[in-house]
C-alpha cells in the first residue's frame, strides 16, 4: 500500500518538520483542505519544491469550477486534485480533463456519499483515478466502521485506484490491510503519534 500523510492542523513550519521525519515510510503528502485554506496554494509549490520525489495532493474536495481550479493546483505543483464524487458529471470530468492534460491524477472523495453503487457507473465513465472510501472527522465517534466503508469500496470493483481515508489507526490497520487498498491516508494516527516515524513505518509495512 502506498501511505498519504495528511497534513491538516499543523503549521507550515511542524508539517515540513514532520514530513521530513517521515519521508521514508510516506508516497504523497497532502496539502490537507484546512491546511490550504489557511495557506492559499503556495503551499503546494513550497511542498513540491522540497520533496520532488514525493506526490503532493491537494485537497480542495472540487464542487464546482473543476478544470480551471484542477489546472490552478497542478500549475501551482501538484500530482493529484481532490473532487467530491457526489459534484456534477461536468465538474469532475473537467478536472480529469485538466489532469490528464498534465499526466497527474484525480482523486474522487466518496465522503457522505451513502451508497457507492450509485457511482460507480459516472466514476467509470469519466474515469477518475482514485476513489476514495472516507469516514469524515466529524463523525468519526459514531458507530460507523472504516472496514465497512472500505468492504462497500472493494466490493464495487470501481475501475479507479482505491484510496481509505478517515478512522485509520494502528489498532485497525491490520484488518484495512487485508483489503489491500492501493492509497491509505493517514493524518492524526501519524502526525499526533508519540512517535511519528515509528508510526509512519508501521503503517507502511502493513
Amino acid at each position: 500500500m502506498n501511505v498519504q500523510i495528511a497534513m491538516d492542523s499543523e503549521t507550515i513550519g511542524s508539517a515540513v518538520q514532520k514530513a521530513t521525519l517521515v519521508r521514508d515510510y510516506v508516497d504523497v503528502i497532502e496539502m490537507g483542505t484546512g491546511f490550504l485554506y489557511r495557506n492559499g496554494l503556495s503551499v503546494v509549490t513550497e511542498f513540491k519544491h522540497l520533496f520532488p520525489e514525493k506526490k503532493i495532493l491537494a485537497d480542495m474536495k472540487l464542487v464546482d469550477g473543476g478544470k480551471h481550479l484542477a489546472e490552478d493546483a497542478f500549475n501551482a505543483g501538484a500530482d493529484i486534485v481532490t473532487v467530491l464524487a457526489m459534484g456534477e458529471y461536468e465538474t469532475i470530468s473537467g478536472a480529469v480533463q485538466a489532469a490528464n492534460e498534465r499526466g497527474k491524477e484525480i482523486l474522487a472523495d466518496l465522503i457522505a456519499a451513502g451508497d457507492y453503487t450509485k457511482y460507480k457507473d459516472k466514476m467509470d465513465e469519466i474515469g477518475v483515478h482514485y476513489v476514495c472510501a472516507h469516514m469524515a472527522v466529524d463523525t468519526e465517534q459514531s458507530d460507523n466502521n472504516i472496514e465497512d466503508f472500505l468492504k462497500q469500496l472493494k466490493n464495487i470493483k470501481f475501475k479507479a485506484k482505491l484510496a481509505l481515508a478517515g478512522g485509520i489507526k494502528t489498532s485497525n490497520i491490520a484488518n484495512i490491510a487485508q483489503y489491500s487498498p492501493d492509497l491509505l491516508v493517514v493524518g492524526r494516527a501519524i502526525t499526533q503519534a508519540d512517535d511519528i516515524v515509528a508510526a509512519a513505518k508501521m503503517f507502511k509495512e502493513a
